[in-house]
């Protein structure tokens, strides 16, 4: 996990330098290639490990299905009752008058 999170950095770094126009485009597309090289090769040996050992499969599994999901609680014993919210929850408030507060003296809302 540690050299996942270290090869996206250094995408993220790349792509900020390439927005910047702080690096060359031959420089860049050697640090790409270089990431996608580690990442391959990271790639094939989780699937070494994982023929050799059927449990780290399902913790993989397990594990990718949590980092594609948006709100995951796992090996959680949570419980709960009622009107319960997790995630984004977004409030949209409408009015007919908006007041600027900063403008407003001797001001009647009627």
């Amino acid at each position: 996990m540690d050299e996942i999170l270290h090869q996206s950095g250094r995408f993220a770094a790349i792509r900020k330098q390439i927005r910047h126009g702080t690096v060359s485009h031959a420089e860049a597309n050697l640090t790409r290639n270089q990431i996608s090289y580690a990442l391959l090769e990271l790639l094939r040996e989780i699937e070494t490990q994982e023929r050799e050992n059927p449990t780290l499969k399902q913790e993989l599994e397990a594990a990718i299905s949590i980092t594609q999901s948006k709100n995951v609680v796992a090996g959680s014993t949570i419980t709960a009752g009622g009107n319960v919210q997790i995630g984004d929850k977004h409030v949209t408030q409408n009015a007919e008058k908006i007041y600027n507060i900063d403008k407003i003296d001797n001001a009647n809302f009627s």
